[in-house]
């Protein structure tokens, strides 16, 4: 198998106990998309995939804010006050992002360079509605979205009985379904010097700023932090861990440390001036 690389997670060629895994691709939200089979037969595997990434299509349709028919387009462009009824993959990303929103003290907000917050957005949980209490709100689910549809992808392997397997988007969120017999866990390499982690019960995601200007803003200030290399969350969900390792990005180590001790999530900080530090992760 090709072997993955990039600054946040990485895994060499993976020879399990039961042979060489198999691995299937997809272009998707604007990258790609990964499911990564340890055993089983590869025909059977490969139809699995199939049906598992046409759940991924069909959740990008959904979340992309550039489809002009998509629940968040149409959201984007409510008025104040005006009730959009979503369909279930808007609805969970955004009642999840509301969540992690009140976790992590407004450290993730999708509403970031728009004119709101999560905080004006009024949810209906009876009629699935979301409508904006002000002018100019706009969501955008990029920090969730991929973990969310790994999730669900995992879901439809699991109808399948296809595992164990692990999947990724971009190389940067990773969602698992079972462990190859013989493994503590699949191996994962963190990038800047963060180590390694052998991912067995949870779902992993990593942050980094790019090269030139950063991509991460802090929703709070609306300033770039500095002195920090990259976050990993650690999460019982895909989505959950893609949304904290952005906001863990952000948050102040002493911020980070207690969001983990209250609400059982891990995570991994590498500063820049100082050693990598762990919070809720052994090893």
């Amino acid at each position: 198998m090709t072997s993955a690389s990039n600054d946040i997670l990485s895994w060499g060629t993976l020879q399990t106990p039961s042979g060489p895994a198999v691995r299937f691709a997809r272009e998707a939200m604007n990258t790609t998309f990964e499911i990564i089979v340890a055993s089983g037969d590869t025909d059977y595997s490969q139809k699995a995939a199939h049906e598992a990434f046409e759940v991924l299509d069909a959740i990008e349709c959904d979340l992309s804010r550039f489809t002009e028919d998509s629940d968040i387009t149409r959201f984007n462009g409510a008025s104040a006050g005006e009730a959009v009824v979503l369909g279930e993959a808007a609805w969970d990303c955004l009642v999840l992002a509301a969540c992690v929103h009140a976790e992590t003290g407004g450290a993730f907000d999708p509403c970031v360079g728009s004119a709101g917050t999560m905080d004006d957005i009024e949810f209906d949980e009876d009629a699935f509605t979301v409508a904006p209490t002000v002018e100019g709100l706009t969501v955008d689910l990029g920090g969730i979205g991929k973990g969310y549809a790994l999730d669900r992808m995992a879901d439809m392997l699991d109808e399948w009985e296809t595992d164990p397997a692990m999947m990724h988007g971009g190389c940067s969120t990773v969602q698992i379904l079972g462990v190859p017999v013989g493994w503590d866990g699949w191996p994962i390499t963190l990038g800047a010097g963060a180590g390694d982690v052998f991912l067995s019960d949870h779902a992993l995601s990593g942050s980094a700023q790019g090269t030139g200007d950063g991509h991460i803003i802090d929703p709070r200030s609306g300033n770039t932090p500095i002195g920090r290399h990259g976050a990993w969350a650690l999460a019982p969900t895909a989505a959950e861990a893609d949304a904290l390792s952005t906001a863990f990005m952000v948050m102040a180590v002493d911020e980070v440390s207690a969001c983990c001790d209250r609400c059982k999530y891990g995570a991994i900080i590498a500063p820049d001036t100082s050693d990598v530090l762990r919070f809720g992760v052994t090893g």
